[in-house]
């Protein structure tokens, strides 16, 4: 079974209540038995008062965020997504859409009410995990699974040339 990830903040002046969590989504977060028990995770969440912070870097699987599946709009859709949801506005969803060929972003990460939001910086931690992990050993002469995009493909291709990863 996948190593399923996420980070909770506590408050532990406040009976060592839950403020916010961030998930980092999986495939077994998007599929099955996995997406229902997240699904009851992501509610228990938003009907606790939690702020909620999802991370879907997976171009696989089912749309899992907490938030419907008719956002972002068709035409604004990318391969990844960030979802920020606040407990003090629970109707709201900050939705942060990424393509391939940005950096990942920075993004806020909602505390209790009356402190101001921290900064996540994803792309410095992406970069850490790609040196320290076993990800230098890739094989870069296959296409993705699943298959990138045309315009995706064309930029990457030509990427990994450049880096001597793919002839």
């Amino acid at each position: 079974r996948p190593t399923e990830r996420h980070i909770k903040i506590v408050d532990y002046r406040d009976g060592a209540r839950v403020v916010t969590a961030i998930e980092v989504l999986s495939l077994s977060n998007k599929y099955g038995k996995g997406r229902r028990q997240y699904r009851e995770k992501q509610e228990r969440y938003l009907d606790g008062g939690i702020n909620l912070v999802e991370i879907d870097l997976l171009r696989d699987g089912m749309f899992v965020l907490a938030v419907g599946p008719e956002y972002p709009p068709p035409g604004d859709r990318t391969p990844y997504r960030i979802c920020v949801r606040r407990a003090l506005t629970p109707q709201v969803a900050d939705m942060y859409s990424i393509s391939l060929r940005e950096p990942l972003p920075n993004i806020p990460i909602p505390l209790r009410p009356t402190d101001s939001d921290i900064v996540l910086q994803l792309q410095p931690l992406i970069n850490d995990a790609m040196r320290k992990g076993r990800y230098t050993n890739l094989d870069y002469q296959h296409q993705p699974d699943p298959p990138l995009e045309p315009d995706d493909e064309q930029w990457a291709n030509a990427m990994l040339r450049e880096r001597g990863l793919r002839v």
